[in-house]
C-alpha cells in the first residue's frame, strides 16, 4: 500500500509539472499558483450528485488563483466537499456524497489518499472533521464517528452512537469530543449533542441543546459553542456554549440584534460568524459579526460589524479567518454557479474578491 501511495505521488507530480510546462509555454496567462506556504485552500462543495466539488487555490504572494487544484492532475475531488481541515503536514478533506476522506500534502496539494467511509457497501455520508493525538474524527449520516489514523492513513475505528441518525458538526477538547445530531433518521430536527470520551471511544454523555445543532468549534479555554440551525419556518436558531468546566451546562450566547445561527470560525479568543434568515433561496436577512469570547463569558457578547464599507453579499456559504493577518474571507453563491469569496481587512474594508467554484464553504491557510 506504501509502495502504491508513494508510485502515484510519483505520478502526479510528473502531471502536475506537465501542465505547469504546457501554462509556461503558453503565452496568454500566467502559469497556475502550484499551493506553497504563503496562501489558503478553499473547498467548493459544488452541486449535490454533480461531481462539481473542487479545490481552489489563491497564492498570498502571486495574486494568483488556481481554480482547482485536482484539474492540475487531471482527477476530480468528486460528490460534495463537505469540510476541510489542516492537521500535520495533511490538508483532509471529507466527501458527502463520494462518501470519503481526501488526503492531500498541505504543501505541494498532492493527493496521498482516498479514505473510503462505507459499511457492508452503504455509504456512511461523512461529514464534519476534527483532530486530536495523531487522529482525525469525523462524522456522518449514519449516525457514527469514524477515528482516521494520520499515519497509516486508514480507519482504525467506528463508533456507532446510539440515537443518532444525521451527525453534523464535531470539536476536540478535554480529552472529549462533542458531536452535534441535526436530524433523527426521519428528518426531523433533533436536540441532542453528544460528549465520546477520546481514550475509551464510547459515548459518555446526551446533552439537550438548541434545535437542529450544526457547527461546533472549541475556543483557546476549552469552551464548546455551536450554533443551532432552529426548525426552518419555525424559529431560527441561534448560538449556545458548553462550560465545559462546569459541569457541561449549556448555555445561551447572547448576540444582541445579530443572529448567529450558522457556520463560524474561532481564532484565538475571537469568533467570527454569520447567520441568517428564511434562507432559502434568498435570505431575508444576512448578519455577519465577530466578538470576543473572553468577553462573551462575563455577560452579553459585544459583536462588531465584519463590513463596514458598502459592499453586500448576497447569500454568505462559508467564513474563514487568515490567523497572521485577521483579514475575513466571506463566500458568496447562489447555490448553482460559480462564487466569489470577498476579503476584508481587521478594517472592516474589502480588499479583494477571489473567484471560486460553486458553493465554497470552508478555508484553510498556510
Amino acid at each position: 500500500m506504501k509502495k502504491f501511495r508513494l508510485f502515484r505521488t510519483l505520478i502526479l507530480s510528473v502531471c502536475v509539472m506537465t501542465v505547469l510546462t504546457a501554462c509556461e509555454d503558453d503565452n496568454s496567462g500566467p502559469a497556475p499558483a502550484v499551493p506553497g506556504d504563503n496562501g489558503v485552500y478553499i473547498l467548493n462543495e459544488g452541486v449535490f450528485s454533480s461531481n462539481s466539488a473542487g479545490l481552489t487555490y489563491y497564492n498570498f504572494d502571486t495574486e494568483v488563483t488556481t481554480a482547482d487544484i485536482f484539474s492540475l492532475s487531471g482527477t476530480e475531488l468528486g460528490n460534495t466537499g463537505q469540510d476541510m481541515l489542516a492537521y500535520g503536514s495533511k490538508l483532509y478533506i471529507s466527501v458527502h456524497g463520494s462518501s470519503n476522506v481526501t488526503v492531500l500534502d498541505l504543501q505541494t496539494g498532492l493527493l496521498l489518499e482516498r479514505i473510503d467511509l462505507f459499511n457492508a457497501g452503504a455509504p456512511r455520508a461523512p461529514r464534519y472533521l476534527a483532530s486530536n493525538g495523531g487522529k482525525v474524527y469525523v462524522t456522518a449520516y449514519d449516525g457514527t464517528v469514524s477515528c482516521i489514523d494520520t499515519t497509516d492513513l486508514a480507519v482504525n475505528k467506528t463508533l456507532a452512537i446510539e440515537g443518532a441518525a444525521h451527525l453534523e458538526g464535531i470539536a476536540a477538547a478535554n480529552g472529549k469530543l462533542y458531536v452535534a445530531n441535526g436530524t433523527t433518521k426521519d428528518w426531523v430536527p433533533d436536540n441532542k449533542l453528544y460528549i465520546v470520551d477520546i481514550a475509551t471511544f464510547t459515548k459518555e454523555t446526551t446533552l439537550e441543546v438548541g434545535t437542529n445543532p450544526y457547527i461546533v468549534r472549541a475556543d483557546a479555554q476549552g469552551d464548546i459553542y455551536f450554533t443551532h440551525q432552529g426548525n426552518f419556518g419555525v424559529d431560527n436558531g441561534g448560538m449556545q456554549r458548553i462550560r465545559t468546566k462546569q459541569n457541561n451546562e449549556v448555555v445561551n450566547v447572547n448576540t444582541g440584534t445579530y443572529l448567529a445561527n450558522r457556520n463560524f470560525t474561532i481564532v484565538e479568543s475571537d469568533l467570527y460568524f454569520f447567520g441568517v434568515t428564511a434562507e432559502y433561496p434568498i435570505p431575508t436577512n444576512i448578519y455577519l459579526g465577530w466578538f470576543n469570547t473572553l468577553v462573551e463569558k462575563s455577560g452579553a457578547a459585544i459583536v462588531l460589524p465584519i463590513i463596514k464599507d458598502n459592499t453586500k453579499i448576497d447569500i454568505p456559504y462559508g467564513i474563514g479567518v487568515n490567523p497572521a493577518t485577521r483579514d475575513v474571507f466571506i463566500a458568496n453563491t447562489n447555490y448553482q454557479d460559480d462564487g466569489e469569496v470577498f476579503v476584508f481587512g481587521s478594517n472592516g474594508v474589502k480588499k479583494t474578491i477571489i473567484p471560486v467554484g460553486i458553493n465554497a464553504n470552508n478555508f484553510v491557510f498556510n
